[in-house]
């Protein structure tokens, strides 16, 4: 609701450029980043069930669609103007390792746009999610993990 919007509201002129979703899920940006321009996209995912998805639901010639994960990045052998992943780079372990191999795919003068899962999403890890008043009614939320390090699971 709010993720999707910003982050397509800053994406450069796609017109004629090289484009890689990673984490690109059922392949609708891929679709899109098409119908702005793009001279051909690369939609990489971890999920082969998504890929398949992706190549029945939203598949056009100028899109690939690659099951692959980000880890292994590095073995593409292409050169991409514009990198783009949204909700998925805090799957990755190896965030490093994950930008520099980005670094070396992308053009001079490339860019990459990202968003990632906000730590109020992982915040709550025990008790009741939400705080209610005796009538039921939501509060506010329980983020009483907010400022803890480190890796977390939703619950």
């Amino acid at each position: 609701m709010i993720e999707i919007p910003a982050l397509l509201s800053i994406l450069p002129n796609m017109v004629g450029k090289r484009i890689l979703d990673l984490g690109c899920g059922f392949g609708e940006h891929c679709k899109l980043f098409v119908e702005k321009g793009a001279e051909k996209v690369v939609g990489l995912d971890i999920s082969q069930k998504m890929i398949e998805v992706a190549k029945l639901e939203n598949h056009i010639s100028k899109i690939d669609d690659i099951h692959l994960s980000m880890e292994d990045l590095a073995t593409l052998n292409q050169k991409f103007d514009i990198v783009v992943s949204s909700l998925a780079f805090h799957y990755v372990e190896a965030y490093p390792k994950l930008i520099k191999d980005i670094y070396h795919l992308l053009t001079d003068g490339g860019y990459l746009l990202f968003s990632q899962e906000h730590p109020l999403v992982t915040s709550h890890s025990q008790g009741e999610r939400w705080i209610k008043n005796d009538d039921g009614m939501k509060l506010y939320a329980n983020i009483s993990n907010y400022g803890r390090e480190g890796e977390r699971d939703v619950v």
